[in-house]
């Protein structure tokens, strides 16, 4: 009677299957490193144009608050003599939009900063507008502060804190500026 049991693969077949099979999982083991490292890539790529973006979306921001014909610029300076301290506002009531600039201040004294109010027209309470330390050459500024929109100014304020702010302005005014036609 004729053998019926297939014939066992031959060494050579074997050898050549595991080969085959060994190269597979390199090559699967390559993509997906491969697969990876671009994941990795595109993430970074990413973060960088969100990033990115935020920023454009900022600069377009302060570039519509500098250039705009409703922006109310106001110049803050000492309510006593000698006048040396200088600061200047450009506001954006409708977009809540502010730009301060100072220069020639002094250092608060120790364990105080700097804050800047707006004093609104409607005779509201003052609104706190950012906390700031001038620089070794007595500069300073806030960029787009977090303030309210729609809030129109009567006028602005620069007055002396403790470090966390405050809710109502403390006296005396060491800066301050009208609003122009108020």
């Amino acid at each position: 009677m004729p053998d019926s049991s297939p014939n066992p693969p031959s060494r050579s077949r074997t050898w050549a299957a595991v080969s085959i099979a060994a190269g597979l999982a390199i090559a699967v083991a390559a993509l997906v490193a491969q697969n990876h490292a671009l994941n990795d890539e595109l993430r970074d790529e990413s973060n960088l144009v969100s990033n990115l973006a935020g920023k454009a979306s900022k600069a377009q921001q302060v570039f519509e608050v500098l250039t705009s014909s409703g922006a109310e610029r106001v110049i803050l300076s000492p309510e006593k003599s000698p006048r040396q301290p200088v600061g200047g506002a450009i506001y954006l009531p409708d977009r809540g939009g502010l730009i301060f600039m100072a220069a020639g201040l002094q250092p608060p004294p120790s364990g105080k900063t700097y804050e800047l109010w707006i004093l609104p027209a409607s005779g509201k309470p003052a609104i706190p507008a950012g906390k700031f330390v001038p620089d070794a050459n007595g500069s300073a500024h806030l960029v787009l502060p977090q303030v309210p929109y729609g809030v129109p100014a009567k006028s602005f304020a620069v007055t002396t804190e403790k470090p966390g702010g405050v809710s109502v302005p403390t006296l005396p005014v060491d800066l301050s500026g009208e609003v122009a036609g108020n």
